[in-house]
């Protein structure tokens, strides 16, 4: 979490976790479009960690607590989630989640 509620940090800490969110989606894009060997779990997280960057990067504030929530179990919660994928991809994705400051 960032220090207080500094509006610099938590806009940079928004665009770093998009950031990530877009690495993590084009590392999963040759997984996912290969016509031969398409992996069908790597289409359906690079097509979300894809819509998550564009939601959050359009949205105007910071993300709040029940986005936080969701975002939290969806990428790092274990069965079903990317982290639960084994892709390896979650290292520098989870530190700028953690970086994310939540508006009430």
């Amino acid at each position: 979490m960032t220090s207080g509620n500094n509006p610099r940090e938590a806009t940079a800490a928004k665009a770093e976790f998009v950031r990530q969110l877009r690495a993590a989606a084009d590392s999963l894009k040759p997984l996912a479009t290969t016509p031969v060997l398409t992996d069908p779990y790597a289409l359906m997280w690079w097509a979300l960690l894809g819509s998550m960057a564009e939601l959050i990067e359009a949205q105007d504030g910071p993300i709040n607590l029940k986005q936080r929530k969701f975002l939290r179990t969806g990428l790092f919660g274990g069965m079903g989630s990317l982290i639960d994928c084994n892709w390896h991809l979650t290292g520098d994705l989870w530190k700028a989640f953690q970086a994310l400051e939540p508006s009430s």
